[in-house]
This record gives C-alpha cells, structure tokens and sequence, in this order.
C-alpha cells in the first residue's frame, strides 16, 4: 500500500499479491515495474478510454506515440483485457512465464540478457528504456526503506563478466557527456 498510495493501483494491492504470489513473483517488483511503465498517474494505456487496460505496456512498440498506444491497445484487445485487473493478471503471466521462468530473473537481466536462456544470450530484452533496471531497482529500495525491510534477507544474482577493463566506463549524463 506504500508503494500504490497515490497512484493509478490504488486500490489494487491485494490483487497484485494475490497473482503475484500464484506465479511466485515478488509483489514489490510488480508495482515497481508497472509504475516504471505507466508512471504514477497511468497512461492512456490503462485509461480504460479504449475499453481496454494493457498495464505492461506489452506489445506497445512502434515509430510514434500514437502507433505504440495502437499496438498496445491491439496487443490488449486480443487478450481481452477489459479491466486493469485482467491487464495486471495477464502481465504478471507474462512477465513470470516469458522472463523469469526462462532465466531472466532479475531486472538487470530482464533489460540485458546476457543470460544463456531458451532464446540466447543478447536478445529477448523486456523494453526498450535502457535506466529502467536503475529506476525500477530505486523503487524498490526505496520501499524497502520506507517499509523497514533492508534488514530482511535478499538474493542477488550479480553477473560477472571475463576481460573487463581495469576502469569502469563512466555513466553517461544523458547530454553526451559522461559523468
């Protein structure tokens, strides 16, 4: 309820646990993802204007906004999402069975797979925002911040990476400069 209070899943919490726990997905995680996809006011795509909800954002690709909406709304209506809670259920489905069944369990891994999953290493990446692991990840220890929850146990999986240079390569600041 910390995470959800003041935006579009107020509300929503005991059904975003109840799926998550069904796929063995981490409820935190989930409301940090949809909140990465929609920000904290939603979007168009879970407006409900359409008479359809894609929370996930899936299929929601394309040259310009209006074709993204487009294809997330088509991706949307095939599946019959005609409820943000339908929407919120299916994507957890398809998080859980297409990511981390397949290997790709973290959201470092969801962005980069640099994993040797069914479908490889290098390809499969859930979006296209390449800061959404950070963001997500900040969400995330946020509220466990907010929830006295740093103590509690936590796994990492850390890939480690042969023949790395001795420096790390600087962040890029977003204007072409590194920082």
């Amino acid at each position: 309820r910390s995470m959800t209070q003041g935006t579009f899943l107020q509300g929503h919490e005991q059904g975003i646990v109840d799926t998550a726990n069904s796929y063995g997905v981490n409820g935190y995680y989930i409301v940090a993802r949809l909140i990465q996809e929609q920000g904290r006011d939603g979007s168009v795509l879970v407006s409900g204007a359409s008479g359809y909800y894609n929370a996930f954002n899936i299929a929601a690709a394309g040259n310009t906004e209006a074709e993204v909406i487009a294809n997330g709304l088509a991706y949307a209506q095939k599946m019959g999402w005609t409820t943000l809670e339908a929407s919120i259920q299916g994507g957890i489905s398809f998080v859980a069975d297409n990511y981390i069944k397949n290997g790709q369990n973290t959201l470092y891994l969801q962005k980069f797979n640099v994993t040797t999953s069914s479908n490889g290493p290098y390809v499969h990446q859930y979006q296209q925002n390449i800061l959404a692991a950070q963001s997500e990840g900040t969400t995330l220890r946020n509220t466990y911040i907010e929830t006295n929850s740093m103590a509690s146990s936590h796994t990492f999986i850390i890939p480690v990476y042969k023949n790395m240079p001795a420096q790390a390569s600087p962040r890029p600041d977003g204007s072409g400069n590194a920082t």
